[in-house]
């Protein structure tokens, strides 16, 4: 799609450079993480007898094992840990894990805006949008370069104007 094919088919979208062009993708869906966490945990329950076990705090991870503050140490080929913006608490400031801040903000305004886009603009910035909440009910804008809430704001400013009035929050 070309600038003016964007902003046609996305009227929330506005101020797309001329030389910007899109890819659109109807062949897609949206994943929702909550059910998505639920049918994961009930498989490998089922297929895998796995327990999972909350509010246990962990002391020690390694690459192939995984220690609880009760002293049960779990084994494994290889240890993921995907504790989002809380695994830098699991680990002290001389480790490689580092915790990742992810500022965005959210509208409750949905119309004119595709499902989610992805934009590597020209400022080597690389903004996202999708739909978000219970219900795909909201709009959650965000950039993964300088986190930065200034520089998010001036994007939503110059791409979707329109929009402003229906910012709820922000995160963090």
């Amino acid at each position: 799609m070309n600038s003016d094919e964007i902003e046609e088919a996305f009227p929330a979208l506005k101020n797309i450079p001329k030389h910007y062009e899109g890819l659109l993708n109807t062949d897609c869906g949206i994943v929702k993480a909550k059910k998505s966490l639920k049918a994961v945990q009930k498989l490998c329950q089922q297929k895998y007898g796995t327990e999972l076990l909350f509010k246990t705090k962990v002391t020690k991870v390694d690459k192939h094992s995984v220690t609880t503050e009760d002293g049960q140490t779990f084994t494994a080929k290889n240890v993921v840990v995907a504790a989002g913006a809380y695994s830098a608490e699991m680990f002290d400031k001389n480790t490689s894990a580092r915790r990742v801040e992810v500022e965005y903000y959210v509208f409750q305004d949905t119309s004119g805006l595709p499902n989610g886009f992805i934009e590597m603009a020209d400022n080597g910035v690389e903004y996202y949008g999708m739909l978000d909440g219970s219900n795909f009910d909201q709009y959650k804008i965000g950039e993964n370069v300088t986190r930065n809430f200034k520089t998010i704001l001036e994007y939503i400013k110059m791409r979707m104007p329109d929009k402003l009035d229906s910012m709820m929050y922000s995160h963090p």
